[in-house]
């Protein structure tokens, strides 16, 4: 049977069966749907987002700052003074802070659209700067924690408060609480600024944490790990934790509380503090969300795509489908069956209203159906025998953060049990069945049409073939009849074969002899790295022995040596006492090793950069 048969075949019998159900078919949709209130493509991936007034400041990593109108996306201003990307921006008092890959920090009269001052105290990249009563925090790849006296724009002190790096700074109440790494843990650490001192840490995240927030006694955090937690640092535990991401999450925002978090799986997600549940999660943006910053009723996101999105109001596109709603009979009562479909991401509370004869006999709420759930739903209501009825469904009202209509309403004429069964079939059910009957009969016909026609058409077919290339009875030998021509095409495929069969043994054994240099290859960089292990362990024993010389010295003379050491190098420019200690460590005893010593030498030691070792060497040569 052909296509086309059978098509017709599926129409028919559809058609049947709808006729032979009572039942009306219901559809609601909530098509409120998230409206932009603008979006735009900026010429690189926005890194940071700071909303103040009716401007949104962004960085891009191709160095560049921006202001951009709040309403339409449109862009206000720009600069360019970051060798390399601009990581983050903060916005305090009328002046724009952002922070760079070079390590540089700069400052911009957010009204006069002009840069300040900018400079370059930290050896690594700026993650994370933070503005309160005149101290900018800072902090970067390098492991400082850095403040900096506005007025007197100079370092006010700074601490080495992470090992590897710090990637999130957020004051609060006396308190700077730094986000980094150490040794692949995420470590949250809180230093009290009065008294310049660490007051407790904790481990909290796999890896690094990303990003900070705190409120009303609780540090947010997010991490490389993907999760979010809140930590009550007066209790120093973990309130809560949510793991919603696929992979690390960069941001994180709080506000009304509801906190926004976004991540490398492209999502945005968003979480209520109170209840401790996840409310939704979205993907709007093609690749990784770099930052997310909520501001006069739009949530803001910048991703890596380099779009920049606002997203005002907060109204979730759900599609809420009622099909099939049989309406049967049995006992008294009238059964509802439908199918609910929720095609978006967040889960949808419905809410039913059931009228028999306009009034209200049912009331179904609080039904919740998860993100892309599909449910299949039924109502019982109770009605009179043998009595005409108006049935109603009324309502479909989706919930989510905040309620969006999806108002559908029905009307159908059905019959309650008993009416009217007494005289045999009712009206509809001689309709259907009559309907039925006529169908049957119409298939039939159409299917004994096809068949007849489709057998015909293949008997011209095999007409037309056997006279053309001649084809053998059933009795004779295979190919014995066929024309020359076509005894020619099967040797030229068989010879076609036979190539083919040669080059794929030719290509096995060109893979097999790559193999076999690949194994060899192996075997000598094993033979390499094991000559590597000796030489390495050669060396560690050569610097116990070393260490073990120095042992062996009298105990005061050993103190003696290291402080006249110390003290010596911390009179250089510069130095100071921390650095000092690193020097030490590193190999330098006095003023005349620092002499001896290169810049690129000097830029090994831990905590000592291009810009201070340019400065030690100049400072020595002046002496």
């Amino acid at each position: 049977m052909s296509d086309r048969s059978w098509s017709i075949c599926l129409i028919l019998l559809l058609t049947a069966s709808l006729l032979a159900l009572p039942s009306i078919t219901v559809v609601g949709e909530a098509e409120t749907g998230y409206d932009p209130s603008f979006e735009i493509e900026l010429e690189q991936d926005v890194r940071s987002l700071f909303a103040e007034g009716d401007i949104l400041y962004t960085s891009s990593s191709d160095g560049s700052v921006f202001a951009h109108d709040i309403e339409d996306g449109d862009e206000i201003w720009r600069h360019e003074e970051h060798r390399g990307p601009a990581l983050t921006v903060f916005y305090s008092e009328g002046v724009l802070y952002s922070g760079g890959q070079s390590g540089s920090i700069v400052a911009y009269d957010a009204e006069e659209e002009e840069k300040i001052w900018r400079h370059e105290k930290h050896s690594g990249a700026v993650n994370s700067v933070f503005y309160q009563d005149g101290i900018l925090y800072s902090g970067g790849d390098d492991g400082h924690l850095i403040a900096f006296d506005m007025e007197e724009e100079s370092v006010l002190w700074q601490h080495e408060k992470h090992e590897q790096k710090v990637g999130s700074v957020f004051y609060d109440d006396g308190i700077v609480y730094s986000g980094g790494s150490e040794r692949g843990t995420g470590i949250v650490s809180a230093f009290d600024v009065k008294e310049r001192e660490e007051i407790w840490r904790y481990e909290n995240h796999d890896v690094s944490v990303n990003s900070l927030f705190f409120e009303d006694g609780n540090l947010y955090s997010s991490g490389h790990d993907g999760t979010v937690l809140a930590f009550d640092v007066e209790e120093r535990e973990i309130h809560w934790e949510h793991e919603e991401h696929d992979g690390p999450v960069d941001t994180i925002f709080l506000e009304d509380e509801v906190i926004y978090s976004g991540g490398k799986d492209n999502s945005i997600v968003a979480y209520h503090i109170v209840e401790e549940e996840k409310l939704w999660r979205l993907e709007y943006h093609d690749d990784d969300v770099r930052s997310v910053f909520y501001h006069q009723d739009t949530l803001f996101s910048g991703g890596a795509e380099g779009s920049l999105i606002g997203l005002r109001d907060l109204d979730i596109e759900v599609d809420i489908t009622s099909s099939m709603m049989i309406v049967s009979d049995e006992d008294s009562r009238l059964m509802l069956e439908y199918t609910a479909e929720n095609p978006g991401d967040l889960e949808a509370r419905l809410d039913f209203e059931v009228l028999v004869d306009g009034e209200t006999v049912r009331n179904e709420e609080d039904i919740r159906i998860g993100p892309r759930d599909t449910r299949d739903l039924s109502l019982a209501v109770e009605v009179e025998e043998e009595e005409e009825h108006d049935i109603e469904l009324k309502g479909m009202d989706t919930t989510l953060q905040t309620t969006h209509d999806a108002t559908v309403s029905t009307t159908e004429t059905v019959y309650a049990e008993g009416d009217p069964a007494e005289e045999g079939l009712g009206l509809h059910w001689w309709i259907t069945l009559l309907v039925i009957l006529v169908m049957a009969t119409i298939l039939a016909f159409l299917l004994l049409q096809v068949g007849f026609r489709e057998r015909k058409d293949e008997r011209k077919k095999l007409m037309v073939l056997k006279e053309k290339n001649k084809i053998p009875a059933k009795k004779d030998a295979p190919g014995k009849d066929l024309p020359v021509e076509k005894l020619e095409e099967k040797r030229e495929e068989k010879e076609r074969l036979k190539e083919e069969i040669e080059t794929l043994k030719k290509e096995k054994d060109r893979m097999e002899k790559n193999t076999a240099q690949y194994f060899h290859q192996i075997s000598k960089m094993k033979e390499k790295k094991d000559a590597l292990e000796e030489e390495i362990e050669y060396l560690e024993k050569d610097d116990q022995k070393g260490q073990t010389e120095e042992d062996d010295l009298p105990e005061e003379e050993k103190t003696v040596d290291r402080n006249t050491a110390l003290e010596e190098l911390s009179q250089v420019k510069g130095v100071g006492e921390s650095k000092a200690e690193k020097l030490y460590e590193h190999g330098y005893r006095s003023i005349k090793d620092l002499r001896d010593a290169s810049k690129e030498e000097l830029c090994e030691v831990n905590g000592i950069g291009p810009s201070l070792s340019q400065m030690i060497l100049e400072s020595l040569d002046d002496e």
